[in-house]
């Protein structure tokens, strides 16, 4: 699920927005679908009981799966993108280091003063 956009950086976005909370409800979802059908087939209690955790168990386990494929896609895309902008030298340096600083400038192009010998030897 993609983060939402709309919330600013150090809070927190809602529960609602969050992978966790879709993985968690569609596995519920699966185990109340599994436990409703179940008893409108009147299958006894007692094998409802031992089929739900288990329809539960798989549905988290492929949850878990793509969700953790998930967020390695995404870490691996930040990495990328952490190594592209270190590899490009920031445009102000190089620009910086091809100009010289004003007051070395502005020192060479002051002649010396003249020895006029007025105060001197």
């Amino acid at each position: 699920m993609a983060k939402n956009q709309n919330v600013p950086a150090g809070q927190i976005e809602p529960g609602y927005t969050t992978t966790e909370f879709w993985t968690t409800l569609l596995t519920e979802v699966i185990a109340g679908v599994v436990a409703f059908m179940a008893l409108a087939k009147n299958v006894s209690i007692a094998n409802v009981q031992a089929v739900v955790p288990s329809v539960a168990l798989l549905a988290a386990a492929i949850a878990q799966f793509f969700y953790s494929r998930s967020r390695a896609a995404v870490k691996v895309a930040a990495q990328q993108a952490a190594a592209a902008v270190a590899a490009v030298p920031p445009p102000a340096a190089a620009a910086v280091a091809a100009v010289p600083p004003p007051a070395a400038a502005a020192v060479a192009a002051v002649p010396p003063p003249a020895a006029t010998g007025a105060g001197g030897s």
